[in-house]
């Protein structure tokens, strides 16, 4: 929302080829609560198991105002452009990388025995976040947002009771 925002600046990012296990907080707070309370003393790797690039990200991100992004060069000089009107949305910047960079973090199949659920993937999140972005000029909390009473239910029932 950054751009739609009038922004005149283009959005600075750093490894847009970073493969990341993107996931939705509210899921793993729930996931959190379930291996508390869970008898068994296992460990448990949580995560969707599914990996999306950095690039991925911001093409969902521009989709949900309108905006098909397109990108053109490699590494410090790949550039993300608006295909309709030849604008540089993304732009790399070195500054942003990691120094230790980790190029793919996807969680495994874990075997566990937590109950099988449904995750909100990154198509969802995205539209989520850009959604709440553009309609908010503050950020607000999660409080009155329907399923994510969930989240605040599970905080406040972890914090009470560990």
């Amino acid at each position: 929302s950054h751009h739609n925002k009038n922004a005149r600046s283009s959005l600075h990012l750093g490894n847009l080829g970073a493969i990341r296990d993107w996931g939705f907080a509210p899921d793993y707070v729930e996931i959190m609560l379930d291996s508390v309370l869970t008898p068994d003393e296992a460990v448990y790797c949580c995560g969707t198991g599914i990996g999306y690039t950095v690039r991925q990200f911001c093409e969902f991100a521009f989709s949900v105002v309108g905006i098909d992004i397109v990108f053109e060069g490699e590494g410090l000089d790949e550039k993300g452009i608006d295909k309709s009107t030849g604008q540089v949305l993304v732009e790399v910047n070195e500054r942003y990388f990691r120094p230790l960079e980790v190029d793919i973090l996807i969680a495994g199949k874990s075997g566990n025995k937590l109950r099988e659920r449904s995750f909100l993937y990154l198509e969802g999140i995205v539209e989520n976040m850009v959604s709440y972005d553009l309609s908010n000029n503050e950020y607000g909390g999660f409080e009155d947002a329907g399923r994510y009473s969930k989240f605040w239910k599970a905080s406040k029932y972890i914090q009470q009771n560990l």
